[in-house]
């Protein structure tokens, strides 16, 4: 009696060196912007640094507020709604969404641990839980996805928009702590800088602190906007080639784009180096609702770029460590780790914002070349691979 043949996996869909590379330089810009939470623990409760001192660091300090932060998580957002749209396929078969939803539960496995042992800022958890709502929303048309993205960013506009007035009115937003509360603010910086240096139980422990600090934030404002710039990825994918749709925008539409999110660039600069929380709340309008635009200035930017004669080649290093994507994020916060805590070398609070931002460029470029020598050997990143591999698992049959 003949065995039944084993069914026929889909083919995974072909990678696209273009999206490979924009990934690449997103990793770059969110190395630069969680760099400084590793090496101060000041900067992670919006206080200045004592050791970020001098004219230099001022100006780094513009430069990130200006250029990365907020900018390059949306779109490596954008990018995972876009990706997972192309792993699904058009048919959507029973096995691509069984392997889509294994994905999201190793991701949400992953930042479970990136962000209790290495970095409380982590994302893949967050991508974990809302990649498998976009899964769920797979039937969604274009429009709909548009409709329901445009709404989180009106809703997140408004809301950070009437905070300022209302705490205004009620005199609440004189300060960003209080004259009684930056005090203490400054005591609890003292404290956690010691216990990161120290490593052990104190670092670990204050590791989960500043995770539960940081959900309020995520909740209120990592949450929607990932949200949005996923189901804006998805809807491009199932739209059309991306360089078909973005690349074909008017150099008028890109330029606005350039403008609006300048704008809004400044003005959060502005409240990030203020000591108001006027300003500050501000500020964090100006990201909400402007900020966008400057990452899709950014997209557009990189898009047009891939039509350039010869951009595969002087692409072609970033395009590699955006294959290794997975790996190359949690190595950065493993490195990060083993540089300014007790893991290792104890960095934190011992140098300047410049000096940082120097081991930052130093760490991105080893991560580019050690990118492109691994994939001279091996046809994916290691991590890439064991996600493959939990992947290609056998599923025992339905009952």
């Amino acid at each position: 009696m003949n065995e039944p043949a084993p069914p026929v996996l889909p083919a995974a869909p072909p990678r696209q060196w273009g999206l490979d590379a924009l990934r690449g330089l997103a990793l770059g810009g969110i190395l630069v912007v969680n760099i400084q939470w590793f090496s101060s623990a000041y900067q992670w409760r919006g206080l200045p640094e004592p050791s970020f001192v001098g004219d230099w660091d001022v100006a780094c300090r513009w430069l990130i507020s200006l250029l990365f932060e907020g900018k390059f998580y949306p779109l490596f957002s954008f990018l995972f709604g876009y990706s997972l749209v192309l792993q699904l396929g058009q048919e959507k078969t029973p096995t691509s969404v069984s392997k889509a939803k294994r994905r999201q539960w190793a991701l949400i496995a992953l930042g479970v641990a990136h962000a209790a042992l290495l970095f409380p800022g982590d994302v893949l958890l967050t991508y974990g839980v809302l990649g498998a709502l976009v899964l769920r929303w797979r039937g969604w048309a274009v429009a709909r996805r548009l409709k329901v993205a445009f709404s989180l960013w009106l809703l997140l506009t408004v809301v950070y928009g009437t905070l300022p007035v209302v705490l205004t009115l009620g005199g609440e937003a004189a300060s960003a702590f209080g004259s009684s509360g930056l005090e203490q603010a400054l005591a609890q910086a003292q404290a956690a800088q010691q216990a990161l240096q120290v490593g052990g139980w104190p670092m670990h422990q204050q590791r989960l602190t500043d995770w539960a600090e940081a959900l309020p934030s995520l909740l209120l404002l990592q949450v929607p906007s990932t949200l949005m710039w996923m189901l804006l990825g998805s809807a491009a994918a199932q739209s059309g080639d991306l360089r078909a749709r973005v690349g074909t925008w008017s150099v008028s539409r890109g330029l606005f784009l350039w403008g609006l999110g300048v704008l809004g660039a400044w003005l959060y600069a502005r409240g990030m180096v203020a000591t108001d929380g006027q300003s500050q709340l501000v500020g964090v309008w100006a990201l909400v609702a402007l900020g966008p635009m400057l990452s899709a200035a950014y997209l557009w930017l990189m898009v047009r770029a891939w039509d350039h004669p010869g951009a595969q080649r002087w692409l072609q290093p970033l395009a590699q460590a955006g294959r290794m994507s997975l790996t190359l994020y949690l190595s950065q916060s493993l490195i990060c780790a083993l540089l300014f805590t007790g893991y290792g070398l104890g960095w934190v609070g011992q140098l300047t914002l410049a000096q940082t931002l120097g081991v930052a460029a130093a760490i991105y470029a080893v991560q580019v070349a050690g990118a492109g020598w691994w994939l001279t050997r091996y046809s994916t990143g290691p991590l890439e691979a064991l996600m493959q591999r939990w992947l290609s698992r056998p599923q025992p049959p339905s009952p």
